[in-house]
């Protein structure tokens, strides 16, 4: 046994700057008494043991401390374990895992915690995630992330035995600003409010599709006050389809399905109890005549959000020009 320090060992992608350990060895069988570890994002810390001289059997304790989740994205994806998403999260980080197995097929559990975490330029409050891999399956048990009341929890498996992980996630989404999810995806929709959802996530990154039940309540769509928005909706590359909608706009009563692709809507609309004077914000000014009255409006709008166009069939009573 004895004491032992490694500058720049050649190990893991030259991962290590530095490993100092204590440990004993007896007939195949190595004590790690106690490691550290210095890397360029953060260092670690364990203990452990290997049955060598068998099947290489391992139980060890490991704990990351003060870790960059750039730099450590950055390792990842030069060692092949590619998780793309991990490189747009910076912070600072704390990190506690179990390994147990064999160095052939190591099993790892564990916990990370990240405060003051920064995701797409969005500031987060706190980031926290319970993970276990084995077999290239990285198993996310719970995952969440926090800003004030709003949050975004994140359970399921990523399979990363290829150069292109692959995603089975569900993820729930509870009272999120739209003007975060607007800024962090770069979507540019005239929509505001608070946004809930259940979605599955799966497909190989970056061909990832996404599915399920949302709500969106008390804000704005296209400057007219929204009450509430429920429906179903999927999402794939630049394709986002909606089926089911139903909603509370200016009064009105809302029924939708549609399609925004390549920065164009085309949706089938059913209107009930509506002012017709809100159709107005369609109309170019400089036609005439403007609309007054309530009734029903069933049809199609379509178009780019600055150039959007409505056809359709008018039930009206009381229908008025201006």
């Amino acid at each position: 046994g004895g004491s032992t320090r490694i500058a720049k060992p050649m190990l893991l992608q030259n991962l290590f700057q530095e490993i100092r350990a204590d440990w004993s060895w007896d007939q195949g069988f190595l004590d790690l008494t106690y490691a550290e570890a210095e890397t360029q994002f953060g260092s670690f810390s364990g203990s452990g043991d290997l049955q060598w001289a068998l099947d290489q059997a391992v139980v060890a304790q490991v704990f990351g401390h003060d870790l960059d989740l750039v730099g450590l994205g950055s390792w990842l994806a030069q060692a092949g374990v590619s998780v793309p998403e991990l490189e747009t999260v910076e912070g600072r980080g704390l990190f506690q895992a179990t390994v147990t197995g064999s160095l052939t097929e190591p099993r790892v559990s564990g916990k990370l915690l990240v405060t003051d975490p920064v995701w797409h330029g969005e500031k987060l409050d706190l980031l926290t995630a319970n993970f276990a891999y084995s077999k290239a399956i990285l198993s996310i048990e719970k995952a969440e992330a926090l800003q004030g009341i709003a949050r975004v929890a994140v359970t399921g498996q990523i399979n990363v035995s290829q150069p292109s992980p692959r995603f089975y996630l569900k993820t729930a989404v509870q009272d999120v600003d739209m003007a975060r999810i607007n800024r962090i995806f770069d979507l540019k929709l005239p929509l505001s409010g608070v946004l809930n959802a259940n979605f599955n996530l799966d497909g190989v990154w970056p061909q990832l599709a996404l599915r399920g039940p949302v709500s969106l309540e008390d804000g704005m769509v296209l400057d007219l006050p929204l009450e509430e928005v429920r429906g179903q909706l999927s999402l794939a590359k630049n394709r986002i389809e909606f089926n089911q909608v139903t909603a509370e706009i200016a009064g009105a009563q809302v029924r939708t399905n549609g399609v925004w692709e390549d920065n164009e809507l085309a949706a089938v609309l059913q209107i009930d109890d509506v002012d017709f004077a809100i159709l107005n914000k369609f109309i170019p000014p400089a036609n005439q005549p403007r609309l007054a009255g309530k009734g029903s409006f069933s049809g199609l709008l379509s178009g780019t959000w600055t150039d959007l166009v409505l056809e359709g069939t008018i039930d009206a009573a009381g229908l008025a020009y201006q």
